[in-house]
């Protein structure tokens, strides 16, 4: 819950690179005192430090990835990140307790250093797109003069901030002008129900598949294989949503509403034939398939909610944009949803049973699909004039250009 404030501070940092750079020493120092802590109250402080350099990471992390990407091909790449989310939040435990197994403490911890170590070099390694277009600039100011680099500056200036009159009341709020956005609930609330679906899963499946069929903590790990299967298809549906304005609503909707059914058909897995883990396992795998479906479009929603919320009002988050705060509040909405998702399914099934656990989860799905159906990318009624009038908007843009032009 601290990544909207790490957002924040990342904002107000003209590079990513300090932040980013920042969360991974704390996540190093974090994993040490994880490491060779003896008291409770250092393992505490180690956990705590590692959610705050994991928020860092997060919230700077997807704001360097749109910087770089752009709003026309954002889906793709946020496509890869979701496939990373899920097989780290699937595999992480399994393969932890298999290094365990081998090679006691040292050797999960090991795999930890070495990973971070590799973050560390590629972000020293990477250039962002800003510093690259500076050192273009002054290559080109070197080799041609700086008659041209004042009048540039100028008209960077004119659109980045509005009237001197009007700039307090502008952005004299970022964060608030984020929240005021329906399309910015709409794509956090859309993650925050793949979060608390996944960890439901998450949680219930291990116990039932134990309780159930009999089968061992290998069995329960494997069998989250066919739930992140689908997940292998994120990038591809990213390039979906990429392809048009409306596809992110339609591909997350059909997503939630594809999720609903086999939901609530998990209810019907009661003893451990074959037939039971067979329907099981395929069950589990629409269901990773569905959720699959959503999180690109709302993780691109999320992006293209800022960038029109500037175009709309030059200036409105100032010249530090506002990028990190959103998928900051992004994360946050996340991790409410691992928050509740398994409370929520654990306290179902253990009052009233797996088969109500099961249609609750499904009826959730479906108000999801609902929601985001209406609102996601905007109020559904307003798409249509919303696209006509951004049409309109680029062409006397092009046309106003032309006239300074000529």
């Amino acid at each position: 819950m601290k990544t909207a404030i790490c957002g924040y501070l990342a904002d107000r940092n003209k590079s990513r690179q300090l932040p980013l750079l920042v969360g991974l020493g704390a996540m190093a120092s974090s994993t040490l005192m994880l490491h060779f802590g003896a008291a409770i109250w250092i393992l505490i402080l180690a956990r705590v430090l590692q959610g705050l350099a994991a928020a860092v990471l997060y919230s700077a992390g997807l704001a360097l990835l749109y910087d770089s990407v752009g709003n026309e091909n954002v889906g793709e790449a946020m496509g890869y990140i979701t496939l990373a989310i899920t097989a780290g939040t699937f595999f992480g435990p399994s393969i932890g307790g298999v290094l365990y197994n081998v090679g006691k403490e040292a050797a999960p911890f090991g795999l930890a250093y070495g990973i971070i170590g590799v973050d560390l070099i590629l972000r020293l390694l990477v250039i962002e797109k800003g510093a690259a277009k500076s050192n273009e600039e002054c290559a080109n100011g070197s080799a041609y003069g700086t008659m041209d680099a004042a009048p540039a500056e100028s008209n960077h200036v004119s659109e980045s901030f509005p009237p001197a009159g009007n700039r307090q009341t502008e952005i004299s709020s970022p964060t608030l002008r984020l929240l005021k956005s329906p399309r910015l609930w709409a794509a956090l609330f859309g993650w925050f129900a793949v979060a608390v679906l996944l960890s439901a899963f998450e949680s219930v499946i291990p116990i039932f598949v134990q309780s159930t069929f009999d089968w061992t903590t290998a069995g329960a790990g494997i069998v989250f294989i066919p739930l992140f299967l689908p997940n292998l298809g994120g990038p591809l549906f990213g390039r979906i949503v990429d392809s048009s304005e409306q596809a992110g609503r339609l591909l997350a909707t059909a997503g939630f509403i594809l999720c609903s059914p086999f939901s609530v058909l998990l209810r019907l897995i009661q003893d451990s034939s074959t037939k039971a883990k067979i329907l099981l396992c395929v069950f589990l795998f629409m269901i990773g398939l569905s959720l699959a479906f959503c999180g690109p479009p709302t993780m691109v929603e999320v992006g293209r909610t800022v960038a029109d919320i500037e175009e709309k009002n030059p200036g409105a988050f100032g010249s530090e944009g506002a990028t990190a705060r959103a998928y900051g509040l992004y994360n946050c909405a996340f991790a409410a949803g691992q928050l509740v998702g398994p409370l929520w399914a654990g306290g179902v099934k253990t009052r009233l049973g797996w088969a109500t656990m099961a249609w609750m989860l499904g009826l959730a799905s479906g108000l999801t699909a609902l929601i985001l159906g209406l609102f996601l990318g905007g109020w559904v009624g307003s798409a249509h004039w919303r696209r006509k009038g951004s049409k309109t908007q680029t062409a006397q843009r092009a046309q106003e250009q032309e006239r300074l032009l000529s």
